[in-house]
């Protein structure tokens, strides 16, 4: 048994780590209460002697405890001895109990309550700033529809590839875009479980170049082929245009002004005022407005006659500063675009039984696509462009019909060595397509627009 030493003072103790001298040295104070010294460190230690077995527990760094403080922490453990209680024995059980209450809390930490906080910070950090759609509502539908109702309530923890596969498996056939979106979604969500150490395993399980892509290769050749967007044929585009144009409602007017633009809905429906130079006949779409972020890259539509007549034709609301003004003065939604060309083919079908249909695709797929906004302003657009019957596959500067669509340049570089604006050959084009869209219409007959 340890004798009971003289107590040494907070200088003297120093002065023994100060010699740098390894060993151990009683301290007093309490009985068993040591100082040892060893590889540079001096740990406070007390000797005990408990159901006739010598023990050694550590009761601090010297770096960070005082010795009075070690003194009333070794006071209490020798406490516990005279109880019959083993101080080793208690700290094992405090850490198993600290252990159980982090597993508890890290099960609790289910992957719906991650999901929102992950969702809570992108959208307080900006992260959506250029997404127009609303990213936040969008991914919190999509978790909501596919996600939360199969794993919301498991922990993040407990989350497997095979989990994920069989979450996914049942969208990955019929709606591939969707999957896709829910898989990055919850691979973004897992990262940053993993990122702020909530999710222990520092595997994804949603990676697709881990597990799951070998849990989901089976279904790779029976996934849905994607669909491109129902257009209108070249040869009957001039009669549709020539029917929106006799309608009076501001969203026929914005599908009207989509197909003269070749542009997309949604540069359309957010478009604002101060974008447009009428006088110089461009309109400059901004980087939110636009598919891709690329940050300096050309946005500039040129406007034909057709396009600008157009826009000088309608009403500007001095509380709103939208081109085409919906429900409010809010942007219109892209299905209230889509159902002005749903409307034109009712009425088209009672006259011909056929409608304004994408016909190729409808053959081919057995069954009708009406024609969409985007693909007659943009599918539509881009067959004209290289029409071989009208010659127009020669006429036109294929890379400058490609410009006119604001697509970006496609050689790993996004373009970044190829300055060429192609000005002169895109106003062409654009002059030449309004004129084709118009080539129906006997302004002579056709009534003043109201909007």
């Amino acid at each position: 048994m340890p004798k009971l030493k003289k107590s040494l003072t907070e200088r003297e103790v120093q002065s023994l780590v100060s010699k740098s001298q390894e060993g151990m040295y009683a301290i007093g104070g309490v009985e068993g209460l040591c100082l040892r010294i060893r590889a540079g460190k001096s740990k406070y230690i007390l000797r005990y002697t408990f159901a006739g077995t010598r023990h050694t527990l550590t009761i601090g760094d010297r770096a960070v405890m005082s010795l009075s403080e070690a003194r009333k922490l070794a006071l209490e453990k020798r406490l516990l001895v005279m109880n019959n209680q083993d101080p080793l024995e208690q700290r094992k059980q405090e850490i198993l109990s600290k252990k159980k209450k982090l597993n508890r809390q890290a099960e609790s930490r289910t992957f719906e309550v991650i999901a929102k906080q992950f969702i809570a910070e992108r959208q307080k950090n900006g992260y959506w700033k250029y997404n127009k759609k609303n990213g936040a509502l969008q991914s919190s539908r999509l978790l909501d529809r596919y996600v939360f109702p199969k794993i919301g309530s498991l922990s993040v923890n407990s989350l497997t590839s095979e989990i994920i596969k069989n979450l996914i498996e049942p969208i990955w056939i019929c709606k591939t875009n969707t999957a896709q979106k829910v898989l990055t979604l919850i691979r973004q969500i897992c990262n940053w479980a993993i990122a702020h150490n909530i999710r222990r395993a520092k595997d994804n399980p949603a990676d697709l170049k881990a597990s799951l892509g070998v849990l989901l290769e089976p279904l790779k050749y029976a996934r849905k082929a994607k669909q491109n967007h129902a257009a209108a044929s070249v040869e009957e585009l001039p009669e549709i245009m020539s029917r929106l144009h006799e309608l009076h409602s501001i969203s026929a007017k914005a599908v009207e002004f989509a197909i003269l633009t070749a542009a997309r809905s949604a540069a359309v429906r957010f478009a604002t005022w101060n974008e447009f130079d009428l006088e110089k006949g461009i309109w400059t779409v901004p980087l939110e407005h636009d598919k891709s972020k690329i940050q300096k890259r050309d946005r500039t539509i040129f406007l034909s006659q057709q396009a600008i007549d157009l826009l000088k034709d309608l009403y500007r609301f001095s509380e709103s500063s939208l081109v085409f003004n919906g429900y409010k003065n809010t942007p219109m939604s892209d299905m209230t675009l889509l159902m002005v060309l749903r409307r034109l083919h009712k009425v088209r079908k009672k006259e011909n039984q056929i409608g304004w249909i994408d016909q190729e695709k409808s053959q081919l797929l057995g069954k009708e696509f009406v024609i969409t906004v985007h693909g007659t302003a943009r599918a539509t657009f881009r067959s004209w462009a290289k029409y071989d019957v009208f010659g127009n596959n020669r006429k036109f500067d294929q890379e400058a019909v490609e410009l006119c669509l604001l697509h970006a340049k496609n050689d790993g570089y996004n373009g970044a060595y190829d300055r060429a604006p192609l000005a002169k050959e895109r106003k062409y084009i654009m002059r030449e397509w309004g004129k084709y869209c118009y080539s129906k219409i006997d302004f002579k007959n056709v009534s003043p627009v109201k909007s």
